[in-house]
């Protein structure tokens, strides 16, 4: 199971920065992500983290993924302390059984203006559903994937139907 942050306000969050949320505050994503309370799975989260984030102005969201555990990505720190943003989507890792430890399969998964993550897994993804479910995406979104996570396809059908008029 992953960890996950999503705040929205004012570009400084009513004084709290992005790196703030992310890095600083007591309960910070890096710092839940490091010492997780009632996670059901894993110690941590160490298998990468990401975060999207909304400028005020503008649709789409500024976006970075990495391999690395959040609270061991201290370069991040000083960008993420300059992010004037009005929403944050982030999320620390903890990678399903069988799924590759890639930086593309860190959320938040980023698509135009949209931003998903998912807390949680799709039972059999890995064998089974996974293959049922990017069978029934359009051949352009299934072009589109980078990872093997079932979040990427969940985002992917999501964007689908919304394409489809839903």
């Amino acid at each position: 199971m992953c960890r996950h942050l999503a705040a929205r306000g004012g570009p400084d969050f009513a004084g709290w920065t992005a790196g703030d949320l992310l890095f600083r505050a007591p309960h910070s994503l890096a710092h839940q992500s490091q010492f997780p309370l009632h996670q059901p799975a894993g110690w941590t989260n160490p298998d990468g983290w990401g975060v999207a984030w909304y400028p005020a102005t503008g649709d789409a969201p500024g976006h970075h993924r990495t391999v690395s555990p959040i609270w061991a990505d201290r370069d991040f720190v000083p960008t993420a302390r300059a992010i004037e943003a009005t929403t944050v989507l982030a999320a620390a890792r903890l990678a399903s059984p069988g799924l590759k430890l890639d930086e593309s399969g860190n959320a938040p998964f980023v698509v135009g203006r949209w931003s998903f993550s998912l807390n949680g897994t799709v039972d059999n993804f890995v064998h089974e559903a996974g293959v049922a479910l990017r069978d029934g995406l359009s051949p352009d979104r299934r072009a589109a994937l980078t990872s093997d996570t079932d979040s990427e396809v969940l985002l992917a059908l999501a964007l689908d139907r919304i394409d489809n008029g839903a």
